[in-house]
């Protein structure tokens, strides 16, 4: 039974590091159209409103995943002395 529950878990934190990727990118460059073309008062509110909560979903698996050894490289850069409040 764990040696199915483990690839899973694998899978998860996958799709998990995917998705907070994609959250983050998205935030930061989602903005980068409106460089050509102005947004209009619809998109802008819609960024406004859904971007903060966005990018601190993204930064919570960070830690979270940082936290419960799902990290990689990144547990380490997360768990610097300097970063842990």
């Amino acid at each position: 039974m764990v040696s199915l529950i483990f690839p899973f878990i694998q899978v998860l934190a996958l799709l998990g590091w995917l998705a907070a990727a994609g959250m983050g990118i998205g935030v930061v460059y989602g903005l980068y159209p409106s460089y050509k073309h102005p947004m209009t008062k619809t998109a802008s509110v819609i960024y406004a409103a859904v971007s903060r909560f966005v990018w601190a979903v993204a930064l919570a698996w960070v830690v979270y995943a940082s936290k419960y050894g799902y990290g990689g490289k990144s547990s380490a850069d997360v768990e610097q002395v300097f970063l842990v409040i």
